[in-house]
């Protein structure tokens, strides 16, 4: 079942992305994980909104920016692809929403179930369209 993290999985997640997340960097909105039996199948922990300076960022940019704080998969299946797509769906945004982290072959090789590479411009990057008509079912009320 995918559902929203919440403060009480940090710890959890800490240890399965292998590095301490803050309470306060995390949007527990959009953050989601897939969960089986009480196990995390899958997660992507997304950060607050911000202009993101480090990958070329400016205050006027067109769109809202959320760095992924952390990616997991237990498996190879389609488990990581769902998760995304609550992501993406919990967001409820009428603009254009960049999810964002620094590109490794390692993420890249992660991330391949629920995006797609393609290189523009010289540089190398993995991209996922996403349309939805729909409020995810796991959105928080705020």
């Amino acid at each position: 079942m995918v559902r929203n993290v919440c403060k009480e999985d940090l710890p959890k997640v800490s240890e399965l992305i292998g590095k301490t997340v803050k309470e306060e960097e995390v949007d527990f909105n959009l953050s989601m994980l897939d969960e089986v039996d009480g196990e995390i199948h899958s997660l992507f922990l997304i950060g607050k909104c911000r202009v993101p300076y480090e990958i070329g960022g400016e205050d006027d940019d067109d769109f809202d920016c959320n760095e992924v704080l952390g990616v997991y998969t237990k498996y190879d299946d389609e488990s990581l692809s769902h998760s995304y797509n609550e992501v993406c769906a919990a967001t409820h945004n009428m603009s254009f929403t960049m999810f964002w982290l620094p590109w490794t072959e390692e993420n890249a090789k992660l991330l391949a179930p629920a995006f797609v590479e393609d290189c523009e411009c010289g540089l190398k990057h993995l991209y996922s369209i996403t349309y939805s008509n729909e409020v995810s079912k796991y959105k928080r009320d705020v």
